[in-house]
């Protein structure tokens, strides 16, 4: 068995396209197990446990055209061999604490790209406290037609939020009626402020 760990620190990912942000977290910490069978040809197994702090993930359609180039570039150009196929599985587990997953938002899908921070996009975040989510990657049979790939996902604390920049004319309205808003009881007031947020946190709107 291979082990290989890392942390990174203050990490800030961005992409080639346009539009830039992708991933910015407090600690990124990252474990790789990988088995290799003493038994020739056994099936192979990888896991990798991945562990972000105060992450905040950026995503858009076009990401999904970006990740699926990446995986090309990197994956083997070799003319697949049954010769030399060996049997193997991805175990992945991600774990978010305290964590923002962000979707622009904008009329019409248009999305300003001038800055990464201060631009006029408007944002829909879910976020929260922790968020679970286990994959398998099973490449076990040798080209098959397709691949199942089931997904758990699990969530404590979670809750969406809108962010809306200053330029937009509807953003005043949806404020005011935040604060003027009022409950019938103690027991459904909601802590708008509860849990830690980068982008969608109260005071910004």
């Amino acid at each position: 068995v291979t082990k290989v760990t890392s942390r990174l620190l203050h990490l800030d990912a961005t992409t080639s396209m346009e539009y830039r942000s992708l991933l910015e977290t407090e600690t990124l910490e990252i474990s790789m197990d990988i088995h290799y069978p003493i038994v020739w040809n056994e099936p192979q197994l990888w896991s990798c446990d991945i562990v972000a702090c105060k992450a905040t993930v950026n995503f858009i359609f076009a990401h999904k055209f970006f990740i699926m180039d990446l995986i090309d570039d990197w994956g083997s150009k070799t003319v697949p061999d049954i010769m030399s196929f060996v049997p193997y599985t991805w175990k992945f587990n991600i774990i978010l604490k305290e964590f923002e997953f962000l979707l622009v938002t904008n009329q019409h899908n248009w999305i300003d790209c001038s800055s990464l921070k201060d631009n006029e996009n408007g944002n829909m975040a879910i976020g929260g406290e922790r968020a679970d989510i286990s994959f398998d990657l099973p490449f076990t049979d040798f080209l098959p037609e397709t691949v199942f790939i089931n997904f758990l996902l699990k969530g404590k604390s979670l809750d969406a939020r809108l962010f809306l920049p200053e330029m937009d004319t509807t953003r005043h309205c949806l404020l005011s009626l935040v604060k003027n808003s009022r409950y019938a009881g103690a027991e459904n007031t909601v802590d708008s402020d509860k849990g830690w947020r980068n982008i969608t946190h109260n005071s910004a709107g």
